[in-house]
Parts: structure tokens; sequence; C-alpha cells
């Protein structure tokens, strides 16, 4: 059996296990549906033609745009920030319990005696946690897209689906995607508490967020530039990740000592 069809038949068994708990399943869905509808409402509750109070200077790529627009859009973007972030955050409720969860439940032992090697069991876990969370992201994403260009100015609708989201929601929410995960995994091999596991992927969204901030108080507008050089740092971190998630798992102990 190749790679590639250990890798499939490992995501078959985790996808399995996974449809048995909705609990996971539905706290996944909480987030982006609280962030799609809190940034469709903005259009309705903004006043779009009054300048709003203590707004700063703008970006001087907003130059010319209402203010009371103007700041819709930098609104669009701390929210296009976030659910740039969702794929990261999301899988880390199961990338926590894929190998804490398993250890408890002793169904990992089984998998660590079969002929899998090491990397091709962490790509499987990892692509388990990513794949429902990149989906769930693009889908979010998709939603905000198609509502702004019924709830919004045609001007605002072209500032949050620009080339520069949709390269950051297509490649670099992938590829922190895979950072958060990996991270997690990491720490999930080496600890007992899957909280803690789970804790290791916050620290991803944190330069993210900074970036959003950044757009919101008006400094910098996100460009094709910014997400071009996030994804080249985050891909580094990946592959790099990977090789030390195979290092750092001791499959051995797992199988001999652990309790």
């Amino acid at each position: 059996m190749s790679a590639g069809a250990r890798i499939r038949a490992i995501l078959r068994k985790e996808w399995l296990e996974l449809r048995k708990n909705k609990l996971v399943i539905g706290g996944m869905t909480v987030l982006p549906l609280v962030l799609v509808a809190s940034a469709l409402v903005m259009p309705a509750m903004m006043d779009l033609g009054a300048k709003p109070k203590g707004m700063g200077g703008l970006p001087p790529s907003l130059a010319g745009v209402p203010p009371g627009e103007a700041l819709l859009m930098l609104l669009c973007d701390q929210f296009a920030a976030l659910l740039l972030l969702t794929p990261t955050l999301l899988p880390a409720t199961i990338a926590g319990h894929s190998v804490v969860g398993e250890k408890q439940a002793r169904s990992l032992e089984p998998l660590l005696a079969s002929p899998v090697e090491t990397w091709e069991l962490l790509v499987a876990k990892a692509l388990t946690a990513v794949l429902p969370a990149i989906a769930i992201g693009w889908l979010s994403y998709g939603m905000c897209a198609v509502g702004y260009t019924f709830l919004a100015s045609p001007r605002v609708a072209a500032h949050f689906i620009r080339p520069a989201w949709i390269l950051g929601m297509l490649v670099l929410s992938t590829l922190l995607a895979l950072v958060s995960t990996l991270l997690t995994v990491i720490v999930s091999s080496r600890t007992n508490d899957v909280r803690v596991a789970q804790g290791a992927s916050a620290f991803i969204a944190l330069p993210v967020l900074a970036l959003g901030s950044l757009s919101l108080i008006g400094k910098t507008v996100v460009t094709v530039t910014h997400i071009a050089i996030a994804s080249g740092v985050a891909a580094l971190a990946d592959a790099l990740l990977l090789w030390l998630a195979v290092r750092l798992f001791q499959r051995e102990r797992i199988l001999t000592r652990w309790k």
C-alpha cells in the first residue's frame, strides 16, 4: 500500500469517528455563524453619510471615500481578518483530541503498531482537522461576499472581495490552519491534557489580529504583498513544524509507557 493510500485510510477512519462527536461539529459552526451574522448586520446598522466621532486619518487608498463608507470598509477588513483566522482556530478542537483523546481512549495504540510511517500518521491527523475548517472558512467568506454584494454599496463589496482577501482566504488561511494544527499535534503528543494542546493555536492568531487592527485604525490596508509575505513565512513554518512533529512524536513511548 502506498503512502497516499495509507493517509487516505487514516483520514476515513478519523472522519468516521469525528461524525459521532456532535459537540465538536456543533462547536466548529458557532464561531463562523456569529462572525458572518455580525459582518452582514453592519451595513444596515451604520449611517454611511455621517462622519463617525473620533475617526482618525484614513489610509491613502481610501482618500475621497465618504467617511462613513470608509469606516465600513475598515470594519470589513477587520471581519475579513477574523474570517481568515477561522480555519486557524477551528482545527484545535479536533487536533487536540486526535492524539490526547485517543491516548485516553486507548484507540491510538493499534494505529501506532501498524506499518504506518510517523509522518503519514501526522499528516493524516493534521488533514483531518484542517480540511473541514478550511471548508467552513471559505464558505463563511463566500456568504459574507454574497451578502455585501446585496446589502452594501458596490465600493464596499469590491473592497471586501478584493484580490488581497481572496488570496488570503485561499492560500494564507490554509497555511495558517496547518501551522495551528501541527502545533496542536506536537503539543498533544507530549501532554495528557487536551486543553493545553488546544491552547497552542491561540498564538497564531496574534499576528493576523495585529494586521487587522492596523487596518482598522487607518494605518494600512491589507494588500496582496502583505498576504504573499505572510504566506511565504507560513509555508516555511509548516515545513519546519512537520519536521519537528515527526522528530518529537514518540510512538514507542506511547505504545509501551503511556499511562
